[in-house]
């Protein structure tokens, strides 16, 4: 729990405790602004900690790579990855050999990507650091 809501919660029980020194109306308003801010941090923290989530790339065929067998790439923010003959290459990176299958590249590809975006979120999170 960050500070600013455990300084939240301690006011609002704070302000319960002692209600009986304030105006019994005003001190419910203050506990129950308080505790609707509450449940809306909680929401918000909760929609960002899903909009954070890393989705799956999605492959599609590449039409693009005239070669000899399939080949799939997969569009991301940071630029496209691509998949052929069990190895990968994406963003900044020249060419993964050795999976075995191109699933097994995917799967490489993905934590590729995971990584990348997990930083990303990481280096673009604001209020929490």
């Amino acid at each position: 729990m960050t500070q600013e809501r455990e300084l939240i919660l301690n006011l609002a029980d704070w302000i319960e405790r002692r209600k009986d020194h304030l105006s019994p109306s005003y001190a419910d308003h203050i506990i129950h602004t308080v505790r609707h801010y509450e449940a809306e941090i909680e929401a918000l923290q909760s929609q960002l900690a899903k909009a954070r989530e890393v989705k799956p790339l999605i492959w599609e065929s590449d039409p693009h790579i005239q070669e000899e067998g399939s080949s799939e790439s997969a569009l991301t923010q940071f630029g496209r990855y691509f998949v052929k003959d069990s190895m990968w290459w994406g963003p900044q990176v020249i060419v993964s050999t050795g999976y075995g299958s191109n699933e097994v590249a995917k799967a490489a590809a993905q934590a590729d990507y995971q990584r990348r975006y997990t930083a990303m979120s990481a280096l673009t999170q604001q209020g929490d650091g």
